[in-house]
């Protein structure tokens, strides 16, 4: 009965195991297949390892002959993120072990590169044998030193000769196909060929670094050994450079509206700063010539420093007068506009020459003249109120005096007069 448990258990993880087996293989679709040509395919047995950097990433698929007695090998990649493969993708034959066993190792390409196309005529993306390699079984170079496989290789040698005597460059290109180092040390040697003026200009400009290093050995001596004691410090305070790198990230954030906008700031000052090239010598010699003139205005300067001083205190004192002078211009300000106004109107009509005109026609009227000349007459008029007085004594007949009253007894002028003088007055 327990046999019976334990054979039904077995079966049962078999069932199980089966299951996982056939869920965990991927579907056809998934796959991407890849038609690579090989030299040969000894030792190569279909449903073989396919790996990438010594990863098992699918495997081989059908092994097929051309018609050029190449073999036609199916790669089928069922990891993700392996395809597709690219038009620079390599594969070469590598040996897994002792006893002879192969695989086949690619190199997708680079990621770069465009993808690999699918020629015409064919299903399947192309790999070409001139992008793989087949390398050498260490084996059959070994069986090539003994009896009488020494011999036959001797005469071989010989046959090869005589059979390549005329195709060297056929030899050359199998030999570069046959071991992928070749292959790789001719690509780079091709690249190298390429950077050759970007290399020896790379040279140059070592030495000329160089040299002053050369001969400043001991300041780069001593800035390696600043450097250490700045790397100690930073060591030591490894915690406070690490919160401030964790706020770095915020920062740059923050900082990027305004390196745009000093971005936009400079396009737009580019004219100005080319402008500001341009007079650049004309402001260096201006500068220059200043220079003597600052000098000589120095005794200038100190002379004007001098009179702010004493101005200083007489300016404020003057506020008062300053500002009743406001007032009083805010209060003219009506008056002068029909001042302007009517000397505008007196202007423009010829109103100041018939003034003029009339102040001299008075004159020529009222003017004595004689054989020689016009004479203007002045009339003196004599009484007891011709002295006027501020305070005093004064005649009983005239009262009359600047003492800002009226005067009731002033029988020498008429009442008309008074009204005059007291307006004149400010009476």
């Amino acid at each position: 009965m327990k046999r019976l448990i334990v054979i039904a258990i077995v079966s049962l993880l078999g069932v199980v195991a089966l299951a996982f087996s056939v869920a965990a293989k991927p579907e056809d679709g998934d796959e991407y297949q890849v038609k690579a040509i090989f030299d040969t395919a000894s030792n190569i047995n279909e449903a073989g390892d396919l790996k990438v950097a010594g990863v098992r990433v699918g495997k081989i698929g059908k092994i097929e002959l051309t018609s050029e007695n190449k073999a036609a090998m199916i790669l089928k990649v069922s990891k993700k993120g392996i395809a597709p493969f690219k038009q620079d993708a390599s594969c070469v034959i590598i040996v897994s072990s002792l006893l002879g066993e192969q695989q086949v190792q690619c190199e997708p390409g680079s990621a770069s590169a465009p993808e690999l196309e699918t020629p015409p005529g064919e299903k399947l993306p192309f790999l070409p044998v001139t992008q793989t390699s087949v390398p050498i079984p260490v084996d059959r170079v070994l069986d090539t030193f003994r009896e009488p496989s020494r011999e036959r290789l001797r005469i071989l040698l010989n046959e090869l000769g005589i059979a390549f005597a005329a195709r060297g460059d056929d030899l050359a290109e199998t030999l570069r196909r046959a071991n992928p180092t070749l292959r790789q040390a001719n690509r780079v040697l091709k690249i190298l060929a390429r950077q050759n003026r970007t290399l020896r200009d790379l040279i140059v400009s070592s030495d000329q670094i160089m040299q002053p290093l050369a001969r400043d050995r001991d300041a780069v001596a001593d800035s390696i050994v600043q450097v250490n004691t700045v790397a100690q410090a930073i060591a030591e305070r490894r915690e406070d450079f690490s919160e401030t790198i964790e706020k770095l990230p915020p920062m740059l954030r923050e900082l990027k509206p305004t390196v745009e906008q000093i971005g936009e700031l400079s396009d737009e000052a580019g004219p100005i700063l080319a402008d500001l090239h341009a007079v650049a010598p004309d402001l260096s010699r201006f500068i220059i010539d200043l220079g003597p003139f600052a000098k000589e205005a120095i005794p200038a300067t100190k002379s004007l420093g001098d009179t702010a001083d004493l101005a200083g205190p007489i300016l404020t004192k003057s506020n008062p007068l300053i500002e009743k002078t406001d007032a009083l211009t805010v209060l003219a300000k009506p008056v002068s506009k029909n001042l302007a106004a009517l000397l505008t109107d007196l202007e423009g009509s010829g109103g100041i020459e018939r003034f003029m005109d009339l102040i001299f026609g008075l004159g020529s009227a009222t003017a004595q003249f004689d054989s020689i000349s016009h004479l203007t007459p002045i009339h003196g008029v004599l009484n007891t109120c011709v002295d006027y007085a501020t305070s005093g004594k004064v005649q009983s007949a005239c009262r009359a005096k600047f003492s800002g009253k009226k005067s009731s007894s002033a029988s020498a002028t008429s009442a008309g007069q008074e009204q005059v003088l007291d307006y004149l007055l400010g009476d």
